[in-house]
């Protein structure tokens, strides 16, 4: 049944948004979800972060969501981060419409595998073989599968990573410096 109203929503938002152009929060189909809260997250690093109650989310368009401790925080959330978005000049894609899972830029992290095979079992306790995706890009948004880890909902302070990830760049830089990359 929450299939059926979800390609409702979906369709009746994809239709109206013919009528204009400048999309707001409104013009798209939202959903609210109850999240388990029993267990807590396991976050980057051993860290858990406890999973708030009511996440809010765009249909088709997972990775632009909200949570909070109720409904109305987590509809809050996602607007401020839909108006985010839309102010840092995205292209908002149509109401209704699935919306692709982005991904950051490798590059600029693939020129530096054979330093990360040798940093992450030292520093992270971590074989490199075995994670999953490193990206040059590193934000505590859930919808960005960034970084070392993919963060958690609700993780707002990624305060652990950001040092990390400053760790890293230390290590990387002292390798070079010392020209052990060769």
């Amino acid at each position: 049944m929450k299939e059926l109203v979800n390609a409702l929503k979906s369709w009746s938002k994809y239709l109206l948004s013919f009528r204009k152009r400048d999309w707001s929060l409104s013009d798209y189909p939202v959903e609210f979800r109850r999240q388990d809260t029993d267990e807590s997250f396991p976050g980057s690093l051993g860290n858990s972060v406890v999973v708030k109650p009511w996440e809010a989310r765009i249909i088709k368009w997972y990775w632009m969501n909200g949570t909070g401790e109720t409904k109305e925080q987590a509809l809050e959330e996602l607007r401020n981060r839909f108006n985010a978005f839309k102010a840092e000049g995205n292209p908002l894609p149509r109401p209704g419409i699935k919306v692709p899972l982005r991904f950051a830029e490798t590059d600029e992290i693939e020129q530096y595998g054979h330093i990360a095979e040798e940093f992450f079992p030292v520093i992270l306790d971590i074989d490199y073989g075995n994670i999953l995706f490193i990206s040059d890009d590193l934000r505590s948004r859930t919808e960005d599968v960034t970084g070392i880890y993919r963060l958690a909902p609700g993780m707002e302070d990624c305060t652990m990573l950001k040092e990390v990830w400053a760790s890293a760049k230390a290590f990387v830089a002292r390798e070079l410096e010392d020209g052990s990359d060769e």
